[in-house]
């Protein structure tokens, strides 16, 4: 029976997993859309289909977590000096595989545990069973073997970048800005010179360009703003935005920290009720139609992907969500896990894209 750490918040872990749940919640009700951070962080960094929504709920993300580095710091870990002997090896390490393995199982904590969870999904149910699996069995181990015999690797550099925090800071602002702004726009009509010769005229109005699609209205916009604050408020007060406090929760070997037990379970209960009720719906709020979830298979591939996320998650501590929300402290050990996982995402693409 593994003791119990003093470091258990059972209260705030609940009340941040209900805020995590109500965020996914929100914008599966407005937009019919699921909120896996994983594919939004990397759809916004690289650019690629749903890129306006996905800033916009990024930038939510981004703005909790400047609110969260400037009222509450310590939610990032412990304000320390660095060490001279610290290193970034680890959290380069970690992210590589949980950039590489989300990407392969096309989800993580938030996407299979918080989303498909609720939903009964089986393919869900077969990640989050791996990832928890691999994820214990990596936090155990490393405290059985004093870091795997890579302790000096093992202390992470919590050394401070500013500048990071500034551009997280202008970009975060930035993007929702520009998505908001730009969703205003209507489409523009021009007319020929109507002097111009008879031969050389145009149509005096030409054709409208096409319709801006469902994901760029404001209204929807707005909401995937609000659903990502909810959510990095959610993220912070749950404890998971701490590294120490997530291995504390995976090493069932040492003085265990059960408070991401209540995070997911607050997070899951509320949508199992939520998410239930809205997909009988004929359309979510803000749009005509819920987005498919299309791939249920449980293959290598989902299962494969979800152990090294397991494995990179047990051995840095941090996931998607919480690694960006990182990103506003400025801190080398989150900007190198962030790095490091784009990295592995984009590897991963160009191994099963080849």
């Amino acid at each position: 029976m593994p003791q119990i750490s003093p470091d258990f918040t059972p209260a705030a872990s609940l009340a941040g997993g209900v805020l995590i749940g109500a965020a996914a919640t929100l914008y599966l009700a407005c937009s019919g859309r699921l909120s896996g951070l994983s594919s939004i962080i990397r759809g916004t960094l690289l650019k690629s289909q749903g890129f306006r929504w996905k800033s916009t709920f990024l930038g939510g993300l981004g703005c909790g977590a400047i609110v969260w580095e400037a009222i509450q710091p310590t939610v990032y870990g412990p304000v320390i000096e660095a060490s001279p002997s610290a290193s970034t090896a680890v959290p380069a390490l970690a992210g590589t595989l949980v950039g590489f393995g989300t990407m392969l199982a096309n989800g993580c904590t938030s996407g299979h545990g918080v989303c498909g969870l609720p939903r009964l999904s089986k393919r869900s149910f077969a990640a989050v069973g791996t990832f928890m699996a691999t994820g214990v069995a990596t936090a155990v181990a490393a405290s059985k073997t004093n870091s795997f015999g890579l302790s000096g690797l093992m202390r992470t550099s919590t050394q401070r970048l500013p500048i990071i925090s500034v551009v997280y800071a202008a970009a975060m602002l930035a993007l929702p800005a520009w998505a908001l702004l730009k969703s205003l726009r209507a489409p523009s009509v021009s007319t020929a010179d109507t002097n111009a010769p008879e031969s050389s005229k145009e149509p005096l109005v030409k054709p409208a360009p096409p319709p801006a699609t469902e994901e760029d209205t404001f209204a929807s916009l707005l909401a995937a703003l609000a659903s990502g604050l909810v959510f990095s408020a959610g993220l912070g007060l749950s404890g998971m935005t701490n590294p120490a406090k997530v291995t504390g929760f995976l090493n069932v070997a040492g003085d265990w920290d059960p408070s991401l037990a209540f995070v997911m379970a607050g997070a899951v209960c509320l949508n199992v009720v939520s998410f239930n009720l809205i997909y009988k719906w004929k359309r979510p709020l803000l749009r005509s139609k819920f987005e498919p979830v299309t791939n249920t298979t449980i293959d290598m591939k989902l299962l494969v992907g979800s152990a090294l996320f397991g494995v990179g998650w047990g051995l840095g501590g941090i996931c998607p969500g919480p690694g960006f929300m990182g990103l506003a402290t400025g801190k080398a050990q989150f900007v190198t896990w962030q790095m490091a996982s784009l990295v592995g995402s984009c590897l991963a693409t160009h191994l099963t894209s080849s």
